[in-house]
Protein backbone atom coordinates (compact mmCIF):
# COMPACT_ATOMS: atom_id res chain seq x y z
CA UNK A 1 0.00 0.00 0.00
CA UNK A 2 3.04 2.32 1.10
CA UNK A 3 4.49 1.92 -2.04
CA UNK A 4 1.89 2.48 -4.38
CA UNK A 5 0.22 5.60 -2.36
CA UNK A 6 3.81 8.21 -2.46
CA UNK A 7 5.41 5.90 -4.40
CA UNK A 8 4.13 6.32 -7.20
CA UNK A 9 3.59 10.10 -6.79
CA UNK A 10 7.91 10.20 -6.32
CA UNK A 11 7.89 8.22 -9.48
CA UNK A 12 5.53 10.80 -11.94
CA UNK A 13 7.57 13.42 -10.40
CA UNK A 14 10.64 11.81 -11.90
CA UNK A 15 9.57 10.57 -14.80
CA UNK A 16 8.69 13.84 -16.43
CA UNK A 17 12.12 15.21 -15.91
CA UNK A 18 13.66 12.02 -17.25
CA UNK A 19 11.36 12.15 -20.45
CA UNK A 20 11.98 15.69 -20.79
CA UNK A 21 16.05 14.46 -21.01
CA UNK A 22 15.34 11.88 -23.70
CA UNK A 23 16.04 9.11 -21.03
CA UNK A 24 13.82 6.17 -21.44
CA UNK A 25 12.11 4.21 -18.22
CA UNK A 26 13.36 1.10 -19.83
CA UNK A 27 16.89 2.13 -20.27
CA UNK A 28 18.97 1.67 -17.04
CA UNK A 29 19.01 5.07 -16.63
CA UNK A 30 14.93 5.34 -16.16
CA UNK A 31 14.84 2.13 -14.11
CA UNK A 32 17.32 3.35 -11.67
CA UNK A 33 15.50 6.47 -11.14
CA UNK A 34 12.58 4.76 -11.14
CA UNK A 35 13.48 2.10 -8.11
CA UNK A 36 14.68 5.41 -6.63
CA UNK A 37 11.82 7.27 -6.75
CA UNK A 38 9.78 4.22 -5.40
CA UNK A 39 12.45 3.86 -2.50
CA UNK A 40 12.51 7.13 -1.58
CA UNK A 41 8.45 7.24 -1.67
CA UNK A 42 8.24 4.34 0.45
CA UNK A 43 10.67 5.86 3.04
CA UNK A 44 9.03 8.84 3.27
CA UNK A 45 5.69 7.42 3.48
CA UNK A 46 6.90 5.56 6.60
CA UNK A 47 8.87 8.51 7.90
CA UNK A 48 5.82 10.37 7.66
CA UNK A 49 3.40 7.80 9.50
CA UNK A 50 5.99 7.92 12.30
CA UNK A 51 5.27 11.86 12.91
CA UNK A 52 1.61 11.48 12.09
CA UNK A 53 1.10 8.74 14.92
CA UNK A 54 2.57 11.41 17.48
CA UNK A 55 -0.05 13.84 16.57
CA UNK A 56 -3.25 11.39 15.48
CA UNK A 57 -5.66 11.74 17.72
CA UNK A 58 -8.81 10.94 14.80
CA UNK A 59 -10.43 7.13 14.15
CA UNK A 60 -7.41 6.00 16.40
CA UNK A 61 -7.82 2.36 16.84
CA UNK A 62 -5.35 -0.76 18.65
CA UNK A 63 -2.68 -1.74 16.05
CA UNK A 64 -0.89 -5.38 16.07
CA UNK A 65 2.15 -3.98 15.42
CA UNK A 66 3.25 -2.16 18.38
CA UNK A 67 0.43 -2.47 20.62
CA UNK A 68 -0.19 1.84 20.62
CA UNK A 69 -3.43 3.70 19.25
CA UNK A 70 -2.74 3.89 15.55
CA UNK A 71 -4.95 4.53 12.37
CA UNK A 72 -4.89 1.34 9.96
CA UNK A 73 -3.82 3.59 7.37
CA UNK A 74 -0.73 3.98 9.49
CA UNK A 75 2.18 1.58 8.83
CA UNK A 76 2.69 1.84 13.09
CA UNK A 77 -0.68 -0.11 13.01
CA UNK A 78 1.18 -3.25 11.32
CA UNK A 79 4.34 -2.67 12.69
CA UNK A 80 6.69 -2.04 15.96
CA UNK A 81 8.08 2.00 15.59
CA UNK A 82 11.45 0.66 15.38
CA UNK A 83 11.01 -2.03 13.01
CA UNK A 84 9.07 1.32 10.76
CA UNK A 85 12.42 2.89 11.45
CA UNK A 86 14.32 0.45 10.49
CA UNK A 87 12.09 -0.18 6.87
CA UNK A 88 12.36 3.62 6.21
CA UNK A 89 16.45 3.43 6.79
CA UNK A 90 16.50 0.25 4.58
CA UNK A 91 15.03 2.07 1.72
CA UNK A 92 16.44 5.13 1.83
CA UNK A 93 19.85 2.94 1.86
CA UNK A 94 18.77 1.01 -1.42
CA UNK A 95 17.65 4.43 -3.17
CA UNK A 96 21.01 5.77 -2.59
CA UNK A 97 22.99 2.93 -3.75
CA UNK A 98 21.14 2.45 -7.06
CA UNK A 99 21.85 5.85 -8.13
CA UNK A 100 25.40 6.37 -6.86
CA UNK A 101 25.83 3.42 -8.45
CA UNK A 102 24.69 4.57 -11.42
CA UNK A 103 25.97 8.26 -11.38
CA UNK A 104 28.50 8.76 -8.23
CA UNK A 105 28.47 12.60 -7.94
CA UNK A 106 25.82 13.80 -10.40
CA UNK A 107 23.69 11.75 -7.60
CA UNK A 108 24.18 14.06 -5.05
CA UNK A 109 21.06 15.60 -5.64
CA UNK A 110 18.62 13.56 -4.92
CA UNK A 111 20.71 11.46 -2.61
CA UNK A 112 20.75 15.32 -0.28
CA UNK A 113 16.74 13.90 -0.80
CA UNK A 114 16.97 10.74 0.60
CA UNK A 115 19.30 12.50 3.77
CA UNK A 116 16.16 14.80 4.27
CA UNK A 117 14.41 12.43 4.57
CA UNK A 118 16.65 10.24 6.74
CA UNK A 119 17.01 13.64 8.71
CA UNK A 120 13.30 14.16 8.98
CA UNK A 121 13.35 11.10 11.30
CA UNK A 122 15.98 12.12 13.85
CA UNK A 123 18.43 10.00 12.14
CA UNK A 124 21.69 10.14 11.46
CA UNK A 125 22.01 10.26 7.29
CA UNK A 126 23.23 7.16 5.77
Amino acid sequence: MHAKKTGALFSASLLMPIDLAGISEKSNEGRVIVQFAGELGLAFQVADDIEDSKQDTAEEISGPGSGATVSPRNILYYLPQNDARLLTLDSLSRAKKQLLSLWDTRAIPLVSIADEVASKLAVDSL
